[in-house]
């Protein structure tokens, strides 16, 4: 279990139980069309019309459907989203495929803040600061720890122990995403995700630099996948895992 449990499960003994909506991993923006996705004020994500299949002997699940992101009655984004994800030895990868487009006839914009996107929040040992912090972070630019926020960069990584297993957790982000590389949210505290709409806050710009409109009939698609490895890694190897990712 490299995520923190709180607030899918009971909080562990060891958790800090702050940003309820933090929830595992989860794909979420605050500012969509104005309406905050990210702290889930008055609005919801609902899924419908989803399926999964296991392959090759099992060691393959993919799950995919669709999530309505809803405020109030109106459908502001339409997203089908699915995971590919697999079991190898000493490592797990798992791919995330998101396709937007309007819920209506009508554009929607996405806004540039801080909060989104593509997002993971980890154990507390696996956190950089806290009372049980025993990790650090860094990314493919020779970064490490709090020099990563608002960096762009094709991957982040945090390793430390979960468990008394040391464990190396690395989310990349896919060349053909918008904007890539993208910049990261990425805490100390543990919180690790990649936001290509935060210009703002990543770079002191104008407000709204970081604004995309999605126009009718349009669509923004993203790729990501997550690799949980046993063991420490080295940087080298991870980029032969983001050339591999990003090759395909």
């Amino acid at each position: 279990m490299v995520l923190r449990r709180h607030p899918i499960e009971p909080a562990a003994s060891d958790e800090q139980q702050d940003h309820p909506h933090h929830a595992g991993v989860w794909i979420a923006h605050g500012s969509v069309d104005g309406h905050d996705f990210w702290h889930g004020k008055e609005t919801r994500q609902v899924p419908r019309d989803w399926s999964s299949f296991l392959l090759e002997d099992g060691q393959i699940l993919v799950a995919s459907g669709k999530l309505d992101w809803m405020a109030g009655d109106k459908k502001v984004i339409e997203e089908i989203r699915t995971y590919d994800i697999r079991a190898e030895e000493r490592l797990h990868r798992i791919e995330i495929w998101s396709l937007w487009k309007p819920g209506g006839e009508e554009a929607v914009r996405i806004g540039d803040t801080k909060e989104g996107t593509f997002a993971l929040r980890l154990a507390p040992t696996l956190r950089v600061d806290g009372p049980v912090a025993a990790g650090t972070s860094f990314n493919s630019n020779e970064q490490s720890c709090g020099q990563i926020w608002g960096k762009r960069a094709r991957w982040v990584a945090y390793t430390g122990p979960v468990n008394g297993q040391r464990v190396t957790v690395a989310l990349l982000d896919h060349e053909d995403n918008p904007r890539h590389p993208t910049w990261w949210h990425a805490r100390t505290y543990g919180l690790v995700a990649a936001n290509p709409f935060g210009q703002h806050d990543f770079e002191n710009k104008s407000a709204g630099s970081g604004d995309l409109v999605i126009g009718p009939g349009e669509d923004l698609f993203f790729r990501h996948q997550l690799l949980i490895f046993e063991g420490s890694v080295t940087p080298e190897m991870i980029d032969q895992e983001w050339d591999q990712f990003s090759n395909h």
